[in-house]
């Protein structure tokens, strides 16, 4: 991850980080620049961040020379751009390629109708570019930006041939929600110093260029887990009219980013582009209420519920197992007195109290006791044997 004047930067690809490797600073311009490795037909997404500046800023992302449309944050947060708005609603993702199979593909793909976009300048290609500038937002009024027809592929950058070479293309276009209505308009923050606050610049190379040149190692890892993200509410845009109020509070937590109202410098800018707020956190689900159910009455004068109540195969609170060792004293016939019941004779058990009868319910038949066989032997006499013996 690139740190410099209170942003960072960062490349993901399928959700892992792409390593930085051999990064210069240049004071001077403000620019922080690094080699990256790059896997053809991977998709790819640019995090930035704002470690807490306090100061709203816009963010543009240049591909081999081509702006695509940005983002805005709000004096702290991440915000993150992996797709190009190709139509009101659809986009398609960023994508590491070939330049000859994107040639290919696009020339395919734009048959009917041509982009009128030029090819990327050859010294651009192999580089992604973040530039940020910090602004003062005025009001949401500034109407968004038009889709963007994706630039053709650009010819290889000189040095990289075959399948070392590398550029960047756009993926098979997907569902994408549409467009608000209006976005934010702003000035330059500092009207003395309109160019970019920032830049980070990443030249992306495949391993094998990387390893030709001895930036990395033959088993040096490429990728590492990326970073926490933070997170951070948007501040709500103000009232417009003509606006429903479902897209008013959607507006809340994202607003897209329109043209820059103040003139900045010939030589650092870059066309209006659409831009939308970082997303905060998604809110926790709504917590489900417990399915209703009559609650069971329980029969008159007593605090047992209802028979039918207790399933088959539990337990009911009248039966009295068969390896119980309680005394059969212990349990009556007779409905039990109003209020606590008192406690059956102990003996050396745990007290069991009377079961009260209840009106209206079938009592379960009590089991039989069960009692040792040797205790209903008479007594032998010993005359008797005495007797026999005789």
């Amino acid at each position: 991850m690139l740190t410099a004047r209170g942003f960072s930067a960062w490349i993901t690809c399928e959700g892992k980080m792409l390593r930085e490797l051999e990064t210069v600073v240049d004071e001077s311009s403000h620019r922080v620049s690094c080699w990256i490795g790059c896997e053809v037909g991977k998709a790819f997404t640019v995090h930035w961040r704002d470690n807490g500046t306090g100061i709203d800023s816009a963010g543009y992302i240049l591909l081999d020379g081509f702006t695509c449309s940005g983002r805005f944050l709000y004096g702290y947060g991440d915000a993150s751009r992996g797709t190009l708005r190709v139509d009101e609603h659809s986009e398609r993702p960023f994508m590491f390629a070939n330049p000859n199979a994107a040639r290919r593909a696009s020339w395919q793909a734009d048959q009917a109708t041509a982009p009128d976009t030029t090819p990327p300048s050859p010294t651009d290609t192999g580089t992604i570019v973040l530039k940020i500038r910090q602004i003062k937002r005025t009001a949401p009024t500034h109407p968004p930006n038009a889709p963007q027809a994706p630039p053709p592929p650009p010819s290889a950058r000189p040095g990289a041939r075959g399948p070392d070479a590398a550029c960047i293309s756009f993926g098979a276009p997907a569902a994408a929600p549409a467009q608000h209505a209006q976005t934010w308009a702003f000035v330059p923050h500092d009207a003395a110093r309109p160019r970019a606050h920032v830049t980070f610049a990443f030249r992306y190379r495949t391993r094998a260029f990387l390893r030709a040149q001895g930036i990395v190692a033959a088993r040096e890892a490429l990728t590492a887990p990326p970073p926490p993200l933070l997170y951070a509410a948007a501040p709500a845009p103000q009232a417009v009219e003509g606006l429903e109020q479902e897209e008013e509070e959607e507006e809340e937590g994202e607003a897209e980013e329109g043209e820059g109202e103040g003139e900045g410098d010939d030589e650092d800018a870059e066309p209006a582009q659409q831009h939308t707020p970082a997303s905060s956190p998604p809110p926790p689900p709504p917590r489900r209420s417990p399915a209703s159910a009559p609650p069971l009455s329980p029969a008159p004068g007593s605090a047992l519920s209802p028979l039918s109540s207790v399933p088959d195969n539990t337990l009911s609170p009248f039966t009295i197992p068969d390896n119980a060792l309680t005394p059969l004293s212990s349990v009556q016939d007779s409905p039990a007195p109003a209020g606590d019941a008192g406690a059956g004779p102990s003996m050396g058990f745990f007290p069991l109290r009377a079961v009260p009868s209840v009106e209206g319910l079938k009592r379960p038949a009590e089991p039989e006791p069960t009692i040792a066989t040797d205790l209903l032997r008479a007594p032998e006499d010993p005359k008797g044997k005495r007797r026999r013996r005789e």
